[in-house]
């Protein structure tokens, strides 16, 4: 039987608009999990006005 990977690769050559939207799912992913991680850091600090662009540049550099 082959392997997830030998089938995903194989469906990647067949179409390669499949790596496009492996990638676009990923970004979306990071997007939510900062989104989520900007939420805290405004909760942490009783959600003060003024400071979500900060929260969220906090939340990206802990992305990467």
């Amino acid at each position: 039987m082959p392997s997830f990977e030998l089938l995903e690769q194989q469906a990647t050559t067949l179409d390669p608009r499949i790596s496009d939207v492996k990638a676009d799912l990923a970004d979306e992913n990071s997007r939510q999990r900062v989104a989520v991680a900007a939420y805290y850091k405004a909760e942490a600090r009783g959600f003060a006005p003024g400071y979500e662009l900060e929260d969220w540049l906090a939340a990206e550099a802990g992305e990467k």
